[in-house]
């Protein structure tokens, strides 16, 4: 299937078909950008998607600071609003 048909495929609902197979998708906004992904996801997994480093940011979900020690317990929902801040160290 063509990037267009995908496209065309998608409704709106949360799911696109692709023959017979329905796949989910939800959008998220990372940054002030809206990211689909197709699977559930935890903020650790969702950084490992975007190959950051997670030593040196700082994660903000709906307006609330997710402690580091919750990455991988927190799941990202449909219409999530995500701010990833990279600390930068200095002298």
């Amino acid at each position: 299937m063509t990037i267009n048909n995908l496209a065309q495929a998608r409704n709106g609902a949360g799911f696109f078909i692709v023959g017979m197979a329905i796949y989910q998708y939800m959008t998220v906004y990372i940054n002030g950008v809206a990211r689909e992904f197709s699977e559930v996801l935890s903020v650790h997994d969702l950084l490992c998607a975007l190959k950051m480093d997670q030593q040196r940011l700082a994660i903000e979900i709906n307006g609330e600071i997710l402690p580091r020690r919750l990455f991988a317990d927190t799941v990202i929902k449909t219409g999530d609003h995500i701010e990833i801040v990279h600390a930068i160290g200095g002298g």
